[in-house]
Formats: structure tokens, sequence, C-alpha cells
């Protein structure tokens, strides 16, 4: 239905303001989400902004593609489990932390970013 005249949408009469209605509350929704996404990721304290899909394997052949882009997934938070990366300084641990933390910021969840150094001192 577009904008030029009335008729029904769902069985709804509509007159021709309604598109317009319809494109700001739109709008309104999706800048909501973004910014509640926005909150989210500075409430993490994330020690950087990463990208998971800017991880470098070629830096880190060793790395399982896989497993990283399952994570990305975030099928472990619907199961409710735990992620924790091990290994030696400079491994990329924090890049994928970030890297996952701000696609579950994104995707809803809230998220809170910490160093191993950090939950020790917590303990």
């Amino acid at each position: 239905m577009g904008s030029a005249g009335s008729g029904t949408r769902l069985g709804v009469p509509v007159g021709p303001h309604d598109d317009y209605l319809a494109a700001v509350l739109s709008r309104e929704v999706s800048e909501c989400e973004a910014s509640g996404a926005a909150t989210r990721i500075k409430a993490a304290r994330f020690p950087a902004d990463k990208d998971l899909e800017e991880f470098n394997f070629d830096h880190r052949p060793s790395a399982d593609r896989n497993v990283i882009a399952h994570l990305g997934l975030r099928v472990f938070l619907s199961e409710a489990k735990n992620v924790v990366l091990l290994g030696r300084p400079g491994t990329g641990k924090t890049h994928l932390a970030v890297g996952i933390g701000i696609k579950a910021a994104k995707a809803g969840h809230r998220v809170l970013f910490e160093s191993a150094n950090g939950w020790v001192a917590r303990l």
C-alpha cells in the first residue's frame, strides 16, 4: 500500500499518513535498539573496540576458525555455558573476548569484561 490513498492493511483501515507514521516508528525503534547496544557496550568496560570478524588468523594460525565462528553465534549464552579463553600473552584472547562480547551486547545481552588479574583481585 502506497501513501497515495486509503485502504486496508491486515484488515485495518489505513489513511495516507500511516506509511509515514510506520516509517517514523520503525526509525525510532532502530535508534532505541542501537542506543541500548551502545549503552551495554560501554557498561561492559571493554579495553578496546574489536570486531570478531577482524581477528587475524594469519597471526594466530592455530586458532580454530570453526570454533571462533561458533562462539560468534552466541549459542553458549542460550545454553547458559561459560567461555574461558586461556593462553600466553599476545595470542588474541582479548580480541576474541571483546569481539564475542560486543556481538552479545548488540544482541541484547548484558556483558562485563574482566581480565584474569581482575577476577583474581575480586576474589
